[in-house]
């Protein structure tokens, strides 16, 4: 949904509102809000309460606080911990681009206590891309408007506030887990028929295309190009040999829009067109 907030934009921002179930409130971490805005010089939020912790990363732009009796600064790439069951109060002076999570649960305090314990309210972390898309995917599930699990929400927080607390626990105690490019992996067997770009999933990971296309080719062997090719393959092969649907319906369901390029791909691969494909299959069977 729109926010109707003053020097908020409407576009591109966009927030979601979630009530958690009984269970949710008394047994998992869950999501009240979440949203990313873009915020005009002269923003300004101040609430004597508001019965949530809130979790801030700054793309871009500056926001200035207080919390409690502290005043804070986070400027591009800082995360912010805010207690809002506290006075608190925020603002910009300049244009930012910020998102943001609203969660509350059981252990939600314990993890707010040690993370601000050891950083402080604005922090940087140094390799912030798992948390960020597990905040990601908290958005994603609820901007869906589907029907979720609370507990897999929970464990999206949990990642999320687990990660922090690791870079905030011991020194030498930071090991960083390489999930994003499994959860890019997983992102496109999901999309094969959509319209994949580098750009993209590099932004889904918050990385630059290079740095993505390195990491994307350490972890799998494979630049992301060639791996959505290599994996359209697979589908097409698979369904070519498991049902009857036809050879068009399935190149559209893989992705390939123009036949003239799967078939010069595929009989590479295979040495045989796609019918041929399909008829030795059935002969194999």
């Amino acid at each position: 949904m729109k926010p109707a907030e003053h020097k908020v934009l409407t576009k591109p921002s966009d927030l979601y509102i979630y009530t958690p179930s009984k269970t949710a409130r008394s047994t998992f971490l869950y999501a009240l809000r979440v949203g990313f805005y873009v915020y005009e010089p002269g923003y300004k939020q101040e609430r004597t309460a508001f019965d949530s912790f809130l979790l801030m990363y700054v793309k871009s732009g500056c926001v200035q606080g207080t919390t409690g009796e502290r005043s804070f600064e986070a400027r591009e790439g800082q995360f912010v911990l805010i207690d809002c069951y506290e006075h608190h109060s925020y603002s910009m002076a300049e244009r930012t681009e910020i998102s943001w999570l609203h969660f509350d649960g059981i252990s939600a305090r314990p993890y707010f206590e040690y993370i601000v314990g050891k950083l402080t309210n604005v922090f940087t972390v140094r390799d912030p891309i798992f948390a960020l898309n597990r905040l990601q995917k908290v958005f994603d599930t609820l901007a869906a408007g589907k029907r979720f699990s609370e507990v897999s929400m929970a464990k999206y927080i949990f990642d999320i506030l687990t990660e922090l607390a690791t870079f905030a626990g011991e020194p030498g105690a930071e090991e960083r887990r390489p999930h994003v490019i499994e959860d890019v992996v997983a992102y496109i067997s999901q999309h094969l028929s959509e319209r994949l770009t580098v750009s993209e999933l590099a932004e889904r990971s918050y990385m630059s295309e290079y740095h993505f296309i390195r990491t994307f080719k350490k972890e799998t062997g494979y630049t992301p190009h060639a791996y959505i090719m290599e994996a359209r393959m697979n589908v097409a092969k698979f369904l070519l040999t498991n049902s009857e649907e036809p050879i068009k319906v399935i190149l559209e369901k893989c992705g390939f829009s123009d036949l003239s390029v799967f078939g010069a791909a595929f009989r590479k691969r295979t040495g045989l067109t796609a019918s041929e494909y399909r008829e030795r299959g059935k002969k194999e069977k």
